[in-house]
C-alpha cells in the first residue's frame, strides 16, 4: 500500500514481528497528535434531529481524513492510520433498528426505536447497511490507496441491546425476560 514517504513493507514487518513476539530493536511507537473530529463534522452537517440513512454524506469529512493521514505521515511513527467510515455514526445499532439522533451539532447517539422491538435480523437491503457501504465506497475512492480505510467502531451485543431497549429497559428485561434477552443477544451477535 503506497503511503507517501513511509515504507509500508517495513512498517508491516515491524507489526508482524510484534504480533509474533519476535525479537525487535524497539517497541512499536504510536503518537497521537490529531484525532478525528468527524463526529462533530457529521453532526454539524446534518443538523439537529433524527439522522436518516439517505442524509449520510461523507463528502464534508474527506478532507479531515486527508488531514489526519498527512499528520501521521509527518510523525513517522509505527501507527497505521485508518480512515474510519464516519466514526460518530452508531452504524451497527442503526442496522439493528435504533434511530440515530443528533442533538447539538456535536454528537450523535443511538436511540431506541419507536414501538415494540421484535426479532433482530440482517438484510443486505437494510437502509443503514446500504448507507454504510455507500460511505465506504466513497471514502475508498477518495483515498485511492494513499492510506487504509476501515470500519468504524462496532459494538457488541450488550451495547446493541442497551441502545435498543435503553439501559433501564435492558436491566429490567434481564430480570423479567432473560430468555428473550438471550435470544436478542444471539441475534445481535449474528448481525
Amino acid at each position: 500500500m503506497p503511503t507517501g514517504y513511509r515504507e509500508w513493507d517495513e512498517l508491516e514487518k515491524r507489526h508482524r514481528a510484534f504480533w509474533l513476539s519476535a525479537p525487535v530493536d524497539r517497541p512499536l511507537i504510536g503518537i497521537m497528535v490529531h484525532a478525528y473530529q468527524d463526529t462533530e463534522l457529521v453532526a454539524r452537517a446534518v443538523g439537529a434531529g433524527e439522522l436518516l440513512p439517505e442524509r449520510v454524506d461523507p463528502r464534508p469529512i474527506l478532507a479531515e481524513y486527508d488531514r489526519i493521514a498527512a499528520a501521521r505521515e509527518a510523525i513517522g511513527d509505527d501507527m497505521i492510520g485508518v480512515a474510519e467510515a464516519l466514526l460518530g455514526i452508531p452504524w451497527l445499532e442503526a442496522i439493528c433498528g435504533c434511530r440515530v439522533m443528533v442533538a447539538d451539532g456535536k454528537s450523535l447517539w443511538p436511540a431506541p426505536p419507536e414501538g415494540e422491538i421484535g426479532e433482530l435480523s440482517f438484510s443486505p437491503d437494510n437502509p443503514w447497511f446500504r448507507a454504510l457501504l455507500r460511505v465506504l465506497h466513497d471514502v475508498v475512492a477518495h483515498v485511492n490507496g494513499r492510506y487504509a480505510v476501515g470500519l468504524s467502531h462496532l459494538r457488541g451485543p450488550t451495547d446493541i441491546l442497551a441502545a435498543l431497549l435503553g439501559t433501564s429497559g435492558l436491566f429490567a428485561a434481564l430480570y423479567d425476560a432473560p430468555e428473550r434477552i438471550e435470544r436478542l443477544a444471539q441475534q445481535a451477535a449474528d448481525i
